[in-house]
């Protein structure tokens, strides 16, 4: 818990009303931390010793700048190697016959008193495929999760939603991305670029332009899949960080699994909970 919560301060880079910055001292504080947590068995192995690797975050971040704003399609070759580097350092495989799961709202009245149909919970047209943190607009990809829950909470339900969930099966063992695990022992400047593209996949997208904001994590998914990955396993943004064994999976071929159309549930959505901090900041700070 309190590695979890270092974390979360860290990325806030939290500065009290002084203008003291404690981000120094959050870090080494985080070092010693780390190296006792992943000592007894922890799950989290995203950032170095050093931290971050300045050069990484710089490309990293020119990356992201220049496929948003500058050249939509075409980005500097360093980073590509740099991603297939990642790639090959956080690659894995789900077994065939593993349990998924998706969920889908009930939008009519009349969809409530029994499941979803699987047309309903499967989008085969492209013409209707939505931007997604891994779909450009008119591309069909597959999300699916590990748990029910992790399916409800990124459907972001109102109270008294009905929802159903339906149950997937992997009909062949698969090759993915793995955003969702711990990182293996690599060197600072690729671990640090693996920590900012798992970021991607697991921040909550906060704009109202998703199409811009999602462009570098499509990106990778694109270029995963020339590779020959077939999905992209990575944490919710919905859940904590630190609940590491619940995950979601894009796949990039609707086929790699099939629906257990014998095995739909209706959910109803009976109460909402939020979690937030006082940020100490009022108007006349303004």
């Amino acid at each position: 818990m309190c590695y979890c919560l270092l974390y979360k301060i860290h990325k806030q880079q939290i500065i009290d009303g002084s203008g003291f910055n404690y981000t120094f001292i959050i870090n080494k504080i985080f070092v010693k931390l780390r190296k006792i947590y992943l000592n007894n068995g922890g799950l989290i192995n995203s950032i170095s010793e050093d931290f971050m690797n300045d050069k990484a975050i710089s490309d990293f971040t020119n990356f992201e700048n220049t496929i948003k704003y500058k050249n939509r399609y075409f980005v500097d070759k360093s980073i590509i190697e740099s991603l297939k580097s990642i790639y090959k350092c956080t690659s894995s495989s789900l077994e065939r016959g593993l349990i998924l799961f998706r969920g889908r709202k009930h939008k009519d009245i009349d969809d409530k008193l029994s499941p979803l149909p699987k047309d309903k919970i499967i989008n085969s047209d492209p013409m209707s495929a939505f931007c997604g943190r891994a779909t450009p607009v008119g591309i069909n990809y597959l999300y699916l999760a590990s748990h029910p829950e992790v399916c409800i909470k990124e459907l972001s339900p109102r109270i008294f939603d009905i929802i159903t969930i339906a149950e997937f099966s992997l009909n062949k063992e698969i090759k993915i991305v793995n955003f969702a695990d711990s990182f293996p022992n690599i060197d600072n400047y690729l671990e640090t670029l693996t920590w900012k593209a798992k970021l991607l996949f697991n921040e909550p997208q906060i704009s109202s332009l998703p199409e811009l904001d999602y462009l570098p994590s499509q990106f990778i998914c694109e270029l995963a899949k020339l590779e020959g990955f077939d999905g992209v396993k990575y944490h919710s943004a919905k859940e904590p960080y630190c609940v590491n064994h619940r995950y979601n999976l894009v796949l990039f071929d609707l086929a790699l699994a099939n629906i257990i159309e014998t095995n739909r549930k209706i959910y109803k959505v009976n109460s909402i909970e939020y979690d937030y901090d006082d940020l100490q900041i009022s108007a006349q700070h303004l």
